[in-house]
């Protein structure tokens, strides 16, 4: 069971700044929020969670790890964090690291959207981008509790079928791996917490 501090706390009302900014597009205002609202209660899953997502977005990837991180070992069942954190592993071509933070997500029931993102994510890590998007519509067809990633996940399955379909009409292939690596930069580049 994940923790939080008291709405009424300094911390809750950081964050809930720093969601306001980063809803207004105030990426260097929103990391400021946060990062004084984990240092006020450095278990504070959430608030590592939203800052390691902006943390990603401005490119920011070594200190985007250690935030995800904490929010995936504070709160175990924050299955958002774990894929988000995934991803960027993906995004830094640390397949190893990849796939030690989606491993979790291979244990989920057969009908969590969650599992079959892990199972996707742990695709790409091994190069098979069929199965990697065979994952994704799978994902698609379970319930998601999380819109940004469910459409973080969206672009990834529709990246994938572009190249899957540039490979079939004959234009030149990257190398294993290369196409998965820009895709994740490109939905970190443009994501939007």
């Amino acid at each position: 069971m994940t923790t939080s501090p008291t709405d009424t706390s300094p911390a809750e009302t950081l964050f809930r700044q720093g969601i306001d900014l980063s809803r207004q597009g105030r990426s260097d205002e929103a990391i400021a929020a946060w990062s004084q609202a984990v240092k006020l209660a450095p278990v504070f899953p959430h608030a590592h969670h939203l800052l390691g997502a902006e943390l990603a977005h401005v490119q920011r990837y070594g200190d985007a790890v250690v935030h995800l991180t904490l929010a995936a070992d504070q709160a175990p069942e924050m299955l958002a964090a774990r894929v988000q954190l995934a991803l960027l592993w993906l995004t830094l071509q640390s397949s190893a690291q990849a796939q030690a933070a989606a491993q979790p997500l291979l244990n989920l029931p057969e009908d969590s959207a969650y599992r079959h993102f892990g199972l996707a994510l742990t695709a790409l890590c091994t190069g098979d981008q069929a199965a990697a998007i065979q994952s994704l519509k799978d994902a698609q067809a379970r319930a998601v509790d999380n819109a940004p990633l469910a459409a973080d996940m969206n672009m990834l399955l529709q990246a994938l079928l572009q190249a899957a379909g540039a490979v079939v009409s004959g234009e030149t292939r990257k190398a294993p791996g290369e196409v998965d690596h820009q895709v994740a930069i490109s939905l970190y580049a443009g994501r939007r917490t």
